[in-house]
């Protein structure tokens, strides 16, 4: 199929995903569960209409293709105003192990305060913390689950997310055995050294944003401080 044939057929199928008939949008939606990653920008894309069911059909089907590389868009859909929204996006989110991880701790540092995001962090966390990951994400579910998650949801999303790098360069055979990051991380106050961290990152991260077109706001919101804009990969 030519490369304009592709792209008139894709779009087509997106505009299914919005119709009401039932049969419709499922045929259209696997048809593109088919096609795989040439879908995917499209699908992206589709996350983004203003039509409920269209968000939900593009969430489920980039969840059935699991392209680590939309885990950013899908840790936006998080904040979707739409439940089934939210959901279809923290599944896919979940399949991705440490490629959905990375984004969403991110997300948190940034977004600390969204109590819908939080949520939806809890649930994708416990999903993916077996094994050896468990032991490095007990302590950003400590905070997401503590009396006090809006303030230490950001510094312990910071310290996990620089023990998940140090693990990842780990040699595979050290992995198993790495226990350390619990009592190293639970040990520590979050204080206001790390709320500072925390902060910074953050600040980092919209700088890098205004230079770079690898960035993009995902979300507009408020905060005691006033206006805050979100930028994520």
């Amino acid at each position: 199929m030519m490369e304009n044939e592709i792209y008139s057929t894709v779009k087509n199928m997106i505009s299914l995903l919005s119709n009401p008939d039932d049969l419709t949008r499922t045929r259209a939606c696997e048809s593109l569960m088919a096609l795989g990653r040439p879908a995917v920008p499209f699908l992206v894309e589709a996350l983004k209409n203003s039509n409920t069911l269209a968000r939900w059909e593009a969430a489920k089907a980039l969840d059935a293709i699991g392209d680590p590389t939309v885990a950013p868009a899908l840790v936006q859909a998080l904040e979707d105003d739409a439940f089934e929204v939210r959901w279809r996006a923290a599944e896919g989110l979940s399949k991705m192990g440490m490629n959905g991880v990375r984004p969403l701790l991110k997300a948190l540092i940034e977004d600390a305060e969204s109590a819908i995001l939080r949520e939806s962090a809890t649930y994708i966390l416990h999903q993916v913390a077996k094994g050896e990951l468990e032991n490095y994400l007990l302590p950003i579910l400590t905070a997401l689950e503590g009396p006090w998650p809006s303030v230490e949801v950001a510094p312990a999303s910071l310290r996990v997310l620089e023990k998940l790098e140090e693990f990842q360069k780990k040699p595979e055979e050290d992995r198993s055995t790495a226990r350390e990051p619990v009592t190293a991380i639970m040990n520590q106050p979050i204080d206001l050294g790390a709320q500072r961290r925390a902060q910074r990152y953050a600040k980092s991260l919209r700088y890098r944003a205004l230079c770079s077109e690898e960035f993009r706001p995902v979300k507009m919101g408020r905060s005691d401080e006033g206006s805050v804009l979100c930028w994520v990969r």
